[in-house]
C-alpha cells in the first residue's frame, strides 16, 4: 500500500512559465487529493530561489530544451539540488528520424508551431558533457518517446537512438 509523500516527509513544487497549465495542473492534484503538491510560476531558470530549500530530487520534462542556453539551465538544477541530490531532465534527441523529418517539414511550412520555440536537440554524449560542465554527475539515460505513427514503424526497423523522440538523463550533484 503506497503513503501519501507528505507522510514520508516528501513535498512537491511544481514550476510552470504558463498559468494556463498551472491550473490544469491545480485541478489534477485537488482531484486526486494531494495535498503535498504546490505551484509556482515563473521563467526558467527562476533568477531568485532565495528561501527555496534544496531538493533531492528535480524532475524536468521537456523543459530545459526551450531555453537559451542548455549549460545554464543545467547549472540551475545543480544549484536547486541538495548534495548527492538527483536530476532526471530530458531534451529532444538529435538523431531520431522522426525529429529530423518534423524539422525539415517546419522549414518549409512553420508546422508544428511549437517547434519555433525549441531550441536544442542533442545526443547523449552532448548532454553528458554539458551536465558534467554544470557540475552534475552522469548516472544514465534512455531513449524514449516512441508514439508517433513514425517511431512506431521505425521500432521495428531500428535502435531507438533512431526511432526515440527524446533522451532523458539522470546526474547527481557530488557532495
Amino acid at each position: 500500500r503506497c503513503r501519501e509523500p507528505r507522510a514520508r516527509g516528501i513535498e512537491t513544487i511544481g514550476i510552470d512559465g504558463a498559468s494556463g497549465m498551472l491550473s490544469i495542473a491545480e485541478r489534477a492534484a485537488q482531484e486526486r487529493g494531494l495535498r503535498n503538491v504546490s505551484f509556482r510560476q515563473h521563467r526558467l531558470p527562476v533568477s531568485d530561489t532565495t528561501g527555496w530549500r534544496p531538493a533531492d530530487l528535480i524532475v524536468s520534462s521537456s523543459a530545459i530544451e526551450y531555453l537559451d542556453s542548455i549549460p545554464e539551465a543545467l547549472r540551475f538544477l545543480h544549484g536547486l539540488l541538495k548534495d548527492s541530490g538527483v536530476a532526471i531532465f530530458s531534451v529532444s534527441n538529435r538523431d531520431a528520424f522522426s525529429r529530423r523529418f518534423v524539422r525539415t517539414v517546419h522549414r518549409f511550412t512553420g508546422r508544428p508551431r511549437y517547434l519555433k520555440f525549441l531550441r536544442h536537440f542533442m545526443r547523449p554524449d552532448e548532454l553528458r558533457a554539458a551536465a558534467e560542465t554544470a557540475g552534475l554527475t552522469y548516472l544514465e539515460h534512455a531513449y524514449f518517446g516512441r508514439a508517433d505513427r513514425i517511431n512506431r514503424v521505425l521500432r521495428g526497423i531500428s535502435t531507438p537512438r533512431f526511432s526515440s523522440n527524446m533522451i532523458i538523463m539522470a546526474a547527481r550533484r557530488e557532495a
